[in-house]
């Protein structure tokens, strides 16, 4: 199986070549990834790598840098060459792509996401584009609600319960989504109070450096909740250097979530399954082109994973001793 990762294509050959690739059964896959320096993302690569290698088929990974332009250039790159009959993508701009991708689909490209949503729906895991044979995201309104859930736990025995919400960048359209869902969760617990909402560009030394600063106007904190273990992790090591006692909530289920949550410095990490969610793209592109029907056209990788409780606490632990985290954190 070849694999290779690179930042962009120069575009070549035509949209007729690129029928001819899309009619060959053998995957030729091209994931664009939000972002290569990305853990979780590299898992969702390390997933679809295994499915290409299992059916005799190649992978290309484009890094896509977090930058929406970026990635929709290297997509009509992709396109126009006629290497590929496969697009796996986890996109930074849920809209942006869909003109292209359209036009991919037409020209026999079986197209799939997986990470974030695909089309003008931003709340929603379901394949929104005609002819797309999957999406499986775990969807931002069910992870708001789940990481709002654990921060009413964590604070159950506190009134007041000073919070602190730490997102990626909430000018991202699904960080909106999981916000919205995060403060319905809360609504009815008056005891929960959000001191401040802060932003760390989803990496763990941002994050730690962002609550330093945070902890020299709120050093009575009790709980920071965020939607990336990247971000969980650096507050987590803020608040040790700084001596104040406080949990971190988490999503992405890591190995450093589940560390944490050992050693109950961590509350919780909604669960995310990057390796499946590669793993589920590529099979369904995979037996969409050997003319194979696939159903769903959407899944949830911890449904299916079994996994319905949807957060990793010291009780999910317990009742499931054999999970494994699928990346670093």
């Amino acid at each position: 199986m070849a694999l290779s990762v690179v930042s962009a294509l120069s575009a070549c050959g035509s949209p007729s070549g690129s029928s001819n690739s899309a009619s060959d059964t053998t995957p030729k896959i091209a994931y664009f990834m939000g972002s290569r320096s990305n853990s979780y993302m590299s898992a969702s690569l390390d997933g679809i790598e295994e499915v290409a290698k299992k059916y005799g088929g190649t992978v290309t990974a484009f890094d896509g840098k977090f930058d929406p332009a970026t990635q929709q250039a290297q997509i009509q790159d992709a396109l126009a060459s006629g290497k590929f009959n496969a697009f796996i993508v986890g996109a930074v701009n849920n809209t942006a792509l869909v003109p292209v991708l359209e036009d991919a689909i037409s020209q026999g490209i079986k197209v799939a996401s997986n990470g974030f949503p695909l089309g003008p729906d931003i709340s929603t895991n379901k394949a929104q584009l005609d002819g797309q044979v999957m999406s499986a995201v775990g969807s931002s309104t069910r992870y708001g609600e789940l990481i709002g859930t654990a921060t009413t736990e964590a604070c159950a025995s506190k009134n007041p319960c000073k919070v602190v919400y730490m997102s990626g960048d909430p000018k991202v359209a699904f960080e909106k989504i999981k916000f919205e869902s995060f403060e319905k969760a809360i609504a009815g617990h008056k005891n929960v109070q959000v001191v401040t909402r802060v932003q760390s560009e989803y990496l763990a030394d941002p994050a730690r450096q962002v609550m330093q600063d945070v902890l020299q106007s709120h050093p009575d904190i009790d709980v920071v909740a965020s939607n990336g273990d990247q971000m969980a992790d650096g507050s987590a090591q803020a608040g040790t250097a700084a001596g104040a006692h406080f949990v971190v909530i988490g999503q992405g289920a890591s190995e450093i979530a589940y560390k944490g949550v050992m050693s109950g410095k961590w509350y919780a990490s909604a669960i995310g399954l990057p390796k499946d969610e590669g793993v589920l793209t590529a099979e369904a592109v995979a037996k969409a082109l050997k003319g194979e029907k696939v159903s769903p056209d959407f899944a949830d990788p911890a449904a299916v994973a079994g996994y319905t409780e949807g957060l990793l606490t010291k009780d999910f632990i317990k009742q499931h001793p054999d999970f494994k985290p699928q990346w670093s954190g």
